[in-house]
């Protein structure tokens, strides 16, 4: 690939300030050995899981080796917002670290300054907007998430880190994407038909759907729970309404971007008469809900 040489000089950077970890040493063997992939898959969740434990301030590498690899598209789909968010977080990291740098204030020095050049090299070309969904992407990366505009019906929909919102609606008009989402597995469109007798007036729904990521830790446990959650967004005239979550899966270790395998068709969503749409996912146990039609919730 051309340009790798310097994709692997500037991963590099900065592995030697801080000391290796087991898991470091891990994707940094990776990185060295140009596999991308495995160094993405190892250092996804070491960043990750950091936001939950209050541990970011640790170790700033993965969070820079990650943010190279977002940068530069390599083990991963490439993603300059993820990429500068990450570097914001590497550099929050770095500046964390002054009290292990107490006896040697230059070398801390010199640590801020290559820091701060990291992110002014990731985050100085992006455009306003982008730099705004960047740092609103800190802690809630929404790895995966890529800007798209979807076809709903009759609407166009845009779908990106600030949230979901009809294509060419103003700023006010954005619906924010709900939780915190670590990744985002995979996004779809539905729509859902009235039935063969519906009531006068009743006609068909369309719904974005999200299949998303976030992290969970219990109150008196150490281990981190990935959980998968199902969000709909009804897309109509008046614009973009949320209509809750549902979760659909867990994981204990980190689960990739994808959604797996099994899950694509889930939930089962049925419009009944008046126009309320009820959906299950089966599982154990199975859950159930509505999606009730906005003037009934406004009653």
């Amino acid at each position: 690939m051309a340009g790798m040489p310097a994709v692997c000089l500037l991963m590099l950077i900065g592995i030697w300030l801080l000391p290796f970890s087991v898991q470091a040493q891990a994707w940094a063997d990776a990185v060295r050995a140009a596999d991308y992939q495995r160094a993405a898959d190892l250092l996804h969740p070491i960043v990750a899981e950091s936001f939950v434990r209050g541990t970011a301030d640790d170790d700033p590498a993965p969070s820079r080796q990650l943010a190279v690899l977002y940068a530069h598209g390599v083990g991963v789909e490439r993603d300059p917002i993820a990429a500068c968010a990450l570097a914001q977080t590497s550099n929050m990291a770095a500046q964390m670290s002054a009290p292990r740098y107490a006896a040697d204030i230059r070398r801390y020095d010199a640590l801020i300054t290559e820091s701060e050049q990291f992110v002014g090299d990731l985050c100085g070309s992006l455009a306003y907007e982008d730099r705004v969904a960047a740092s609103r992407s800190i802690g809630c990366p929404a790895f995966g998430l890529r800007a798209q505009i979807l076809m709903v019906g009759r609407h166009s929909v845009r779908i990106d880190r600030e949230g979901i919102r009809l294509a060419g609606a103003d700023a006010g008009a954005v619906v924010e994407l709900q939780g915190c989402p670590l990744a985002i597995a995979h996004i779809t469109t539905r729509t859902i038909g009235p039935p063969d007798n519906p009531a006068p007036g009743i006609g068909p729904r369309h719904f974005v759907e999200l299949f998303s990521w976030h992290l969970s830790q219990g109150p008196k446990s150490q281990t981190l729970t990935y959980v998968q959650q199902w969000q709909p967004y009804e897309v109509s005239e008046a614009g973009i309404g949320f209509g809750g979550i549902a979760e659909v899966t867990t994981a204990t270790g980190w689960p990739g971007l994808g959604l797996p395998a099994g899950l694509a068709t889930v939930p089962v969503m049925e419009m009944i008469r008046s126009g309320h749409v009820r959906w299950r996912i089966d599982g154990n146990p199975p859950r159930r809900g509505w999606l009730m039609r906005s003037e009934a919730r406004t009653r």
